[in-house]
């Protein structure tokens, strides 16, 4: 193991902790969400890609129900192998748990998302630093898809996931975000 995963692995770890003992997420993810909501990139999107948070994660419902509100067209990730790719979300759709526990769309063929269709790119993380890197769970699925994908990846994240300036270990694989997003600012 090379000393960028010990790095990594070790931060990786202590973020998910903290992550599940944050207090008042709803209240938290209710101002996330007005800030998502007040971007031009959200104003104009006629695609928004987001993710269906996990429990300890800034809850995504309500921006997924105000997205279909707004009527625009919502992608949910799939994982498929080493792959991960976006599908078109019907409203009131029943997502399937993946393996690694998320809800996820079936993957008909008929609704995949092409990278290139997707206006603005909501994406989760376990932790953050001011310079908009971004610490995932390691299997590299969100750097892998961004790197294909042109519109603005937008992080969501509590406050106390956003650390000070270059304090997460990268690599060349890594993908910087364009903005981070918590419930006091949207750097």
């Amino acid at each position: 193991m090379s000393d960028l995963t010990i790095l990594k692995s070790a931060l990786r770890k202590s973020a998910l902790a903290a992550r599940r003992n944050i207090p008042d997420k709803p209240q938290k993810s209710a101002l996330i969400a007005e800030r998502v909501f007040a971007l031009p990139e959200y104003r104009t999107a006629r695609t928004v890609a987001l993710y269906h948070s996990l429990k300890s994660e800034v809850d995504t419902e309500p921006i997924i129900a105000r997205a279909f509100r707004d009527g625009k067209t919502v992608a949910l990730p799939r994982v498929q192998g080493d792959t991960m790719h976006f599908f078109a979300l019907s409203e009131g759709e029943k997502l399937q748990k993946s393996s690694f526990g998320v809800l996820e769309p079936r993957g008909d063929p008929g609704k995949l998302v092409s990278p290139r269709d997707i206006d603005l790119i909501l994406v989760p993380g376990v932790c953050f630093d001011r310079t908009k890197n971004r610490l995932g769970f390691g299997r590299g699925y969100y750097d892998r898809y961004l790197a294909l994908c042109e519109a603005p990846a937008a992080a969501l994240c509590f406050a106390q996931q956003l650390y000070a300036e270059g304090v997460i270990p990268t690599d060349r694989y890594d993908v910087k975000m364009q903005k981070i997003i918590t419930e006091n600012e949207t750097i």
